[in-house]
């Protein structure tokens, strides 16, 4: 559903510029990603406020889009639809329960795997700026460990760090080329 949307206002929209600076499947690819990410916002949003945890969503989205901006990821689901129905249960299910027992835990194994692992990255990049992405990363997740403690942003964080371990030999390949 959302590909066919994505499909037809991508095409509409390049027919009807008048100045095109990226291709049609350029276009239409950004206007999927775009349509993707606000369908699962805007659903975790609206059960939230069901819910009554607007808060712990908006901590969990953008704690686990942050450090995933930083990190990059293995883990990325080819259909939009299996997308948009995992991120939107993680999004709004994880952020329900506290975590405090655990939260150290929790923390200092997400650091583990970002120092061991991060940044995976789609574009060549030198040395410095990779480790200087691994250096704020580490740095944003101990800020919470002993700042902020949240223990939703401590679940953010290892989910985020998940997804940085391959599960495929394609995946250990992406991580060993960088």
């Amino acid at each position: 559903m959302i590909e066919k949307l994505a499909i037809k206002f991508g095409t509409y929209i390049y027919e009807h510029s008048k100045y095109n600076p990226i291709s049609l499947n350029k276009t239409i690819f950004q206007l999927h990603v775009f349509l993707t990410n606000t369908s699962v916002l805007l659903t975790g949003l609206i059960i939230s406020l069901f819910l009554h945890n607007i808060e712990s969503f908006f901590v969990f989205y953008f704690g686990f889009m942050i450090l995933r901006m930083l990190t990059g990821s293995l883990w990325h689901l080819n259909d939009s639809t299996a997308c948009y129905v995992v991120s939107s249960i993680l999004l709004i299910v994880l952020p329900l329960f506290q975590y405090t027992e655990s939260m150290n835990l929790i923390s200092y194994l997400s650091i583990l795997i970002i120092a061991i692992l991060a940044p995976i990255l789609k574009v060549k990049s030198t040395l410095r700026s990779r480790i200087t992405l691994k250096i704020i990363a580490v740095l944003f997740v101990l800020a919470n460990l002993y700042y902020i403690q949240s223990t939703t942003l401590s679940m953010a964080f290892l989910i985020q760090s998940l997804t940085l371990i391959p599960l495929t030999k394609k995946g250990l390949n992406k991580l060993w080329r960088q």
